[in-house]
């Protein structure tokens, strides 16, 4: 069997609230009848604190965790999580997450525009 090959303009990320400031990212490609990834959280005015995110163990390393920051950094200025596995690990210190030492979490800030965010 052929591996599968992303074809990122065929992705997209569809945001669902859940009720009580929880909300659930999932990243679909129009190839498969599953998501890619999901993660989930709750909004803390301009911060989406992670509360669970998954990649399907054959999509990682191809963008998808990226994608769906993407679409939460429409919504949010900062994204915090906790560390997670060794592979989750890698990914926030490859992506430049900061480590806050007080609260325990990694967190990633938007990078851009200050005025008219």
């Amino acid at each position: 069997m052929a591996r599968w090959k992303p074809e990122k303009e065929t992705w997209w990320v569809d945001c669902r609230p859940l009720g009580f400031g929880l909300t659930i990212y999932a990243l679909f490609d129009k190839t498969l009848p599953f998501p890619l990834g999901l993660v989930w959280g709750q909004t803390l005015g301009k911060v989406f604190l992670v509360y669970y995110s998954f990649i399907l163990p054959w999509a990682r390393r191809m963008g998808v965790r990226t994608k769906m920051n993407e679409e939460i950094f429409r919504y949010h200025r900062v994204i915090r999580t906790g560390g997670g596995t060794k592979g989750g690990l890698a990914f926030l210190k490859a992506k430049h997450y900061r480590y806050d030492k007080v609260s325990n979490e990694w967190y990633l800030v938007k990078r851009g525009r200050r005025h008219g965010e």
